[in-house]
């Protein structure tokens, strides 16, 4: 009598090692986030760059600028009041106290100021802890201000 033995895979059983390999697989990327979470994101450098150029051309057509409760609120020659104010880790804008439109996102402090009424600066720290600062002058209101004194 001859004697047959099975030696090697067969098709079968290698497509279902390979199912387990690729589902196996398919789970490592959940596992490498587990052993190194992902750092937080900062501030980048062309959002920030687009906000203080946008809040610039706003500063510069004010007609009015106040900061209230680390609040920047900023009067239009229509009136309008737009209101620029940290809202959890984004700084946001609204007008009229109605809209909620983002200017920046990862901002763990927003610290707007405004001296002699013709000075804004801007103080911005992200949840990296860097600061970032910025000063508009006022040319218009600086210029009403030298007229109304003489």
């Amino acid at each position: 009598m001859i004697l047959v033995t099975k030696n090697g895979f067969t098709l079968i059983e290698t497509i279902i090692a390979l199912l387990i390999f690729v589902v196996l697989a398919s789970f490592s990327p959940l596992f490498i986030k587990v052993i190194r979470p992902p750092a937080e994101p900062a501030v980048r450098l062309e959002e920030l760059q687009l906000f203080f150029t946008e809040i610039g051309k706003e500063i510069r057509s004010a007609s009015s600028i106040r900061v209230a409760n680390r609040q920047l609120l900023i009067t239009n020659s229509d009136g309008e009041t737009a209101t620029y104010s940290q809202y959890g880790q984004i700084i946001r804008k609204q007008v009229k106290g109605l809209g909620h439109e983002t200017w920046l996102q990862s901002i763990k402090r927003f610290e707007p100021s405004v001296t002699n009424g013709i000075e804004v600066h801007v103080n911005i720290q992200d949840i990296s802890g860097k600061h970032y600062d910025r000063k508009f002058f006022i040319g218009h209101l600086l210029y009403e201000k030298i007229l109304a004194e003489s």
